[in-house]
């Protein structure tokens, strides 16, 4: 994987923050933001509205079913 700026982290996360239809797809941003996330983190704790949802590992917590609910929608 190649190494990313804080910038492009930032502009990676903001893009993400906007809800796109397919984040699982193999072209575009979203899937490198996932795999640095993944590849950078041994535990993630995710939070909606200040409310704790899901905790642990990066791949078990990026698929679980409330995180998707609250970043990308139904």
């Amino acid at each position: 994987m190649q190494c990313l700026t804080l910038n492009q982290v930032f502009q990676l996360a903001t893009k993400f923050l906007r809800a796109p239809p397919d984040p699982w797809n193999d072209s575009g941003p979203i899937p490198q933001l996932y795999k640095a996330i993944i590849d950078l983190s041994a535990r993630l704790v995710v939070l909606n509205y200040g409310e704790k949802i899901a905790e642990g590992e990066p791949r078990e917590v990026l698929t679980h079913r409330a995180v998707v609910e609250a970043y990308l929608g139904e």
